[in-house]
């Protein structure tokens, strides 16, 4: 049934760890699905202490940890009805608090700390009643409680039940912790309960696709990253400096191949005899100090702190060629396999040429390797690199390559709508 066939517009409840964001990874995604949904037709409870994007929606319930913790110690009940102030900003009804550093002890331990189950209480169940979800689509993450929380919603409601998995927890790690492999465990689970009972399952690439539908016994519905275009016209630039940008994060050990690039863009700097490469890396991150050691081994290549928006599309749009990267180390790898990075549609958007150093054997760098210059092994850095400097036309072609790649498969008007008429078929 597509959208125009409906009598009515179904409500949609949106479960997820983190809000909806005009700049974080997972939120800015989710963002960009729900951006046709009627702002009086979607809802979202998140489990993060963020605050959520507004132009996409304006009905949001939030439970975080400490939430649950004063729950239990103080006896408080939660009441996690986020209000939107005058000038149209969420007030945040808790503030944040010193992190518990994560590890799979600290994970487990919230775990039973849900299990109190101190979320369930009128003023979740008022705020629902009030909402009336007919649609729940809930991100499955790696928080056990929350795959509850989505059933039972889900249950109670007689909703239909979509599923959105982006990232990978259950194949097997490199990890001799017998935490992880009882989490592990746990959330496989919760994935075989919470997916017999849906009535859409959608991955984000084609490797978790084939793999989760040998494994679960379930087909899904591909949906990779939705982002509008970046791109713009600017002036040629008159010297013949090359610039590279990495916009991303650092986890997952990404930041040892930036460290590979800058040690390479340092010796070819050195060999020129001159400033010719310059790599400017823009990330939310925590940089520690060896961090940036590693890095920022030359003058021309720097670490800044994150820009808004409509800042970093500049920088993007000023860029010669943009980073694309992920990690060697194993452990890093087995986490990263299956997922697509938020940035490689936008990436593509701007028309330019995507350096993409990382192993061969992960989705990211699988679906890159036909529009972008990939470097696969660690050793070939320098050279590879090199050769892209010298030949400007290669990066004029992997520039075409990549609009064309863009406005082939991330054409937002489209995908939008596809995802809107899916959404919208299960009534």
């Amino acid at each position: 049934m597509t959208t125009s066939k409906l009598s009515y517009t179904p409500n949609i409840l949106v479960i997820s760890n983190n809000p909806f964001s005009e700049t974080a990874n997972n939120g800015k995604t989710l963002a960009s699905f729900f951006k046709n949904i009627p702002k009086e037709n979607l809802a979202q409870l998140y489990f993060k202490n963020e605050e959520p994007y507004l132009e996409v929606c304006e009905n949001f319930y939030k439970i975080t940890d400490s939430d649950m913790v004063n729950a239990i110690k103080k006896g408080t009940k939660i009441n996690g009805t986020v209000k939107s102030t005058s000038e149209g900003e969420p007030e945040l009804l808790y503030k944040p608090k010193k992190k518990i550093k994560k590890n799979n002890i600290t994970r487990l331990a919230r775990e039973l700390v849900w299990k109190t189950k101190k979320w369930d209480n009128e003023n979740l169940w008022n705020w629902l009643d009030n909402f009336k979800p007919d649609i729940v689509f809930f991100t499955a993450g790696d928080s056990l409680f929350a795959y509850e929380i989505a059933n039972i919603i889900t249950k109670k409601y007689k909703a239909k039940k979509v599923i959105y998995i982006t990232d990978d927890y259950i194949l097997p790690r490199f990890t001799f912790s017998p935490f992880w492999w009882i989490r592990r465990g746990l959330i496989e689970k919760k994935i075989k309960i919470t997916l017999k009972g849906s009535d859409l399952f959608i991955t984000i690439s084609k490797e978790m696709k084939n793999i989760y539908r040998k494994k679960f016994k379930k087909d899904s519905f591909l949906l990779m990253n939705i982002s509008p275009s970046m791109r713009y016209q600017i002036s040629n630039k008159k010297d013949e400096s090359i610039r590279l940008i990495y916009a991303g994060g650092l986890h997952y050990k990404r930041y040892e191949s930036l460290a590979l690039i800058a040690r390479a863009i340092s010796k070819i700097n050195n060999q020129l005899e001159k400033q010719l490469v310059r790599l400017d890396i823009y990330t939310f991150s925590k940089v520690e100090e060896k961090v940036r050691e590693k890095i920022e081994l030359h003058n021309s290549i720097e670490i800044h702190e994150p820009l808004n928006t409509m800042d970093l599309k500049r920088q993007l749009n000023l860029a010669d060629i943009l980073v694309h990267v992920e990690s060697f180390d194993k452990k890093s790898i087995a986490s990263t396999r299956l997922s697509i990075s938020t940035k490689i549609p936008e990436y593509l958007s701007l028309g330019k040429p995507i350096l993409a150093v990382g192993p061969d054997n992960i989705s990211s760098m699988s679906y890159l390797r036909d529009n972008a210059f990939c470097i696969t092994k660690p050793n070939l850095i320098e050279d590879e690199l090199k050769k892209l400097i010298e030949d400007k036309e290669l990066r004029k072609r992997l520039g075409e390559k990549s609009l064309k790649t863009y406005q082939e498969d991330h054409n937002p008007e489209k995908n939008i709508e596809e995802f809107t008429s899916l959404l919208y078929s299960l009534m």
